[in-house]
This record gives structure tokens, C-alpha cells and sequence, in this order.
């Protein structure tokens, strides 16, 4: 008789790859555009690296994508930087020190690069990169600009190098130049080769007071996109779908504080 296992649990953004902590003592918002401040160097190195700031206050607090790494500040010893930005629908807030200080949270298991343009019909988005993307048609990718956020969605298409669509949160932004990262998120669980995992059943548990969102993919297709899930809340979802042969199960929400209990067996 199969036994029922726990094929992953935890939060998405906090327990794949290594984890970098950093105090966060300042921040402040510019025409759309959050700069974050460390006590010291992060080490953060490229943007599309996906930030968990928390600690600091409602509108700062999330999963952020790194657009831009500037230049090191002079109190600061030491080589690399200890600000980063990422753009945001969010107007402006003054420059202020974090007290007591925030903490970012970070993962090279995370990729992508700059965003230069975008535009957004009837929800399908499409995208124009500051570099060559490497996506392929499948990938699972947040997008994060002055225009919009879209933390789990499907490219649909990879027109060029520098250019893919995908699954928008937002129905229409009409195309302009903007500023802003995307990132390729990875998957918590990949099937073996030859082998076959039944997911019986998913616990999504937003242990946060505030609502959250969460997308659930698995072979490709969505099980659950963007959906929403109220603060101090558990949802359940009864599935028993199979994956097999190098399927990917991938799993996003908009904040750490949104857990997952994903449970199977083989078969």
C-alpha cells in the first residue's frame, strides 16, 4: 500500500538555495522607483535576483525583483554595494531610516536581467529585455515594473532574444519604455526520469494578517495563478494528479509568510 509523503514544504522564497540575511536601516521611494539600504555590502551581484524584504513596514514589505545595483556607498567599507532598487507601483516616500532595522532576505537560486519596455492587452504581456532572456515557452517568470507586478505567471511565446509574453495580473498597460526585472522562478520538485509522483493534496497556509496571492504550476499548467488568499487563512486543495518523467512542480506567493504543504506518493 503507497504511503502518503510530504514532497515539499515551506516557503518557496525562503528555502531554495542558499540564504543571504541583511539588515535593511534605510528606505526610500522615488517616481516609482524603491532604493534599498543595508548596514553593510549584500552582495547581490545581478538584477532579476528575487529580495524578500520584511520588517520594515506595508508598503516595502514583500517579494521584490532586483532592478538595478548602484554604486557603494562611501560609508561603507568594503568591495560591492549595500542599496539596490526595484521598481514599484508605490508613490514616492521619503527618505527614512528603518528602526528598529528591517532584514532582506535573498537567493542566487534566482535569475533574470532588466526590463526596458512593456505593454499589456487583454492580459497577455509582452516584455522587452535589457539582455538575451533565455526563456523557452513554459518557463514560469515574475515581472516587476513601475507599471505593474506579475509574481508567477507562464511565457506564452519567445518572439526574439530579448522579447517574450506572458500571463498578466494586469489587463491593459499601454506600451511604453519602463524600468524594472524579471526573474525565472525555479521548481520546488522536479519528477525523477522514468518515475512517476502522485500529488495527492496541497495546503496553502498565509500565516501573514494581510492578504496574500500564490500560483501553483505543475507539468506546465496552472493549478492555481495569482490567487488569493486571505491573512491568518489555510486553503486546501484535494488533487491527486500525476507527474512523471522530469514534470516540474513550481510554486510562488507574493510574501514568505505564505507556506506550502504539498503531499504524494509514488505510483
Amino acid at each position: 500500500m503507497a504511503t502518503n509523503e510530504t514532497i515539499y514544504r515551506g516557503s518557496p522564497h525562503l528555502n531554495l538555495g542558499t540564504q543571504n540575511y541583511y539588515q535593511i536601516n534605510n528606505k526610500v521611494i522615488t517616481s516609482n522607483v524603491a532604493t534599498i539600504s543595508t548596514s553593510v555590502v549584500h552582495n547581490i551581484t545581478s538584477a532579476g535576483t528575487l529580495a524578500v524584504i520584511q520588517g520594515v513596514d506595508s508598503t516595502i514589505d514583500g517579494t521584490h525583483i532586483v532592478a538595478t545595483i548602484p554604486t557603494l556607498a562611501l560609508d561603507v567599507p568594503g568591495p560591492g554595494s549595500n542599496t539596490f532598487t526595484y521598481s514599484t507601483t508605490a508613490g514616492n516616500v521619503s527618505t527614512a531610516a528603518v528602526s528598529p532595522t528591517g532584514q532582506l532576505i535573498w537567493s542566487s537560486y534566482y535569475a533574470g536581467g532588466t526590463v526596458t519596455n512593456i505593454a499589456v492587452v487583454n492580459y497577455i504581456g509582452t516584455v522587452t529585455t535589457g539582455a538575451a532572456h533565455g526563456l523557452v515557452v513554459g518557463d514560469i517568470i515574475g515581472v516587476e515594473t513601475k507599471l505593474n507586478l506579475t509574481l508567477g505567471a507562464r511565457v506564452l511565446t519567445v518572439p526574439t532574444s530579448t522579447t517574450f509574453t506572458y500571463e498578466s495580473t494586469t489587463q491593459t498597460v499601454a506600451n511604453s519604455a519602463t524600468t524594472g526585472a524579471w526573474t525565472k522562478i525555479p521548481p520546488v520538485y522536479v519528477a525523477p526520469a522514468n518515475a512517476s509522483k502522485k500529488i495527492n493534496n496541497i495546503v496553502v497556509a498565509n500565516k501573514a494578517p494581510i492578504i496574500g496571492s500564490y500560483s501553483i504550476y505543475i507539468g506546465g499548467y496552472p493549478l492555481a495563478e495569482n490567487t488569493s488568499i486571505a491573512g491568518g487563512t489555510t486553503q486546501y486543495i484535494d488533487l491527486e494528479q500525476v507527474i512523471f518523467n522530469g514534470e516540474k512542480l513550481i510554486v510562488c506567493a507574493s510574501n514568505n509568510d505564505i507556506k506550502f504543504h504539498i503531499a504524494g506518493e509514488n505510483v
